[in-house]
């Protein structure tokens, strides 16, 4: 398997049918992020934009493989505001996913050049994990429980798409008007 390829989906896992163009890989500025072949890491580039999706182990690591993947793409094209506030969303979603969902767990961040702006991140996972939701209710409020407050607070818009046997959630971001 090419390390540039996301892994085959498995059961109950979306399939991503878009055109990746992958005869070019570097972006418009030539430059090619460090962490692009890491394995189970896609990230097209294209004149439209960059794309980043990976198949993230359903581990505690997952947040930090999702940061530095995001963060390898598109620390050139974000603003260093909006590039922070999308790492604090991307670690909130996946690590919500990793703590209360069935795996796998699906990161796909898209942002397109022409809006500089803005960023669109989604995470998929196969719904809900019934141990976890026990769990969830013998512990403190202190300790969880602020990560979809944080994800609405620096979100234009954030929510949730339930398909047959996943579940998607999303955010969009946009940079603070000057």
């Amino acid at each position: 398997m090419s390390p540039l390829k996301t892994p085959a989906p498995q059961r109950n896992q979306p399939v991503d049918h878009s055109h990746h163009p992958e005869g070019n890989s570097a972006e418009p500025s030539g430059k090619r992020p460090t962490d692009s072949s890491a394995p189970g890491c896609h990230i097209p580039r294209d004149s439209e934009g960059v794309k980043v999706t990976s198949l993230l182990p359903h581990t505690n690591q997952a947040p930090g493989l999702a940061r530095r993947y995001v963060r390898a793409a598109l620390e050139t094209h974000l603003e260093p505001e909006l590039l922070d506030n999308t790492l604090l969303v991307i670690t909130e979603m996946v690590t919500n996913a990793v703590q209360h969902a069935l795996p796998p767990v699906i990161l796909e961040v898209r942002h397109t050049y022409g809006h500089p702006k803005a960023i669109h991140i989604e995470v998929t996972d196969t719904g809900p994990n019934p141990r976890a939701v026990r769990l969830a209710k013998c512990s403190s409020q202190e300790e969880n429980g602020r990560g979809n407050n944080i994800i609405a607070a620096l979100s234009a818009e954030n929510g949730t798409r339930l398909h047959s046997g996943t579940a998607t959630r999303w955010a969009y971001l946009t940079a603070a008007e000057e």
